[in-house]
């Protein structure tokens, strides 16, 4: 929490495997309270990655919505979280919004 605001970083993901595990530990949990995940129904091991570090709000596309749609997704689940900021994250840093 940053300025008494509720903080969740949003991470859209389509087939990103390998830059999953440095995408999360590049998170400043000092400020951020909660990670979603959205899954855009890729083919590979993302989705199988994401519980083991413990991202406890996860979507699963079950057809692909391209990356419009995977945003859709990220921001009315974060709001709905309660969310007062939400910050889109790839490969480890806030990306432009």
């Amino acid at each position: 929490m940053l300025s008494n605001k509720r903080i969740i970083d949003v991470l859209p993901t389509f087939n990103a495997e390998k830059p999953l595990y440095q995408t999360y530990t590049g998170i400043p949990f000092d400020i951020v309270d909660e990670v979603l995940h959205v899954d855009d129904s890729g083919s590979d091991k993302t989705l199988a990655l994401t519980r083991p570090i413990w991202i406890m709000n996860i979507i699963e596309h079950k057809n692909n919505k391209v990356y419009g749609g995977t945003r859709k997704s990220c921001y009315d689940k974060a709001l709905a979280l309660g969310a007062d900021i939400d910050r889109r994250i790839k490969d480890g840093k806030q990306a432009n919004q």
